[in-house]
């Protein structure tokens, strides 16, 4: 949220972040182009710091003491994990909200709680949580680059335009090793 009030205030050219809602309020004004989506993970105590049973799916989190950023902070987060267990017929059990990521992870690392989080901010502490997968919960965050639609900067249309081509380049490639990985398969 940060990046898209300076964004706003003409600090930066471009914000990278998560887009939970296409209607968000804190997108107006800005055109967005999606780089990549991302999983929501668990993140649950290391062995040995809990005895909290291992979740192995979304109704398991909302069992145990959940642990999560804090709301007012965080809101847009939280309205996407409200409709996801809304969605699941689950509702989860906050016991303690923190006001940085890296708060809430030590607070599981200590064996307060269980959260769910987006995977690249569980990825940034590895080996120091467990981090699950979660089956059932199969909605992605994209994750997209955001900027002033009547940009003064004259090279934000170049740049745009290199990390377009950029990333036609990738899908193109992505679906050339999928096409091959089955023709493997069917070989075989």
């Amino acid at each position: 949220m940060e990046q898209l009030q300076k964004l706003d205030r003409g600090e930066l050219d471009l914000a990278v972040c998560s887009q939970l809602f296409t209607d968000s309020p804190l997108f107006a004004g800005f055109e967005t182009l999606t780089l990549a989506s991302e999983r929501l993970v668990g993140i649950i105590p290391p062995v040995g710091a809990s005895e909290l049973p291992v979740p192995k799916r979304l109704q398991d989190f909302a069992e145990l003491p959940f642990v999560g950023l804090d709301r007012n902070d965080f809101s847009e987060y939280w309205r996407f994990l409200d409709r996801l267990c809304e969605t699941h017929g689950v509702r989860l059990r906050l016991i303690l909200q923190a006001k940085e990521k890296h708060s809430l992870m030590m607070l599981v690392a200590g064996g307060m709680g269980v959260s769910i989080v987006p995977a690249h901010v569980a990825d940034t502490v590895p080996g120091t949580l467990r981090i699950v997968p979660i089956p059932d919960l199969t909605e992605e965050i994209p994750v997209v680059v955001a900027f002033q639609r009547h940009s003064q900067n004259s090279m934000l249309p170049a740049f745009l335009n290199v990390l377009k081509d950029s990333l036609e380049l990738r899908i193109s490639n992505s679906v050339l090793q999928k096409t091959k990985a089955s023709s493997v398969a069917k070989s075989l």
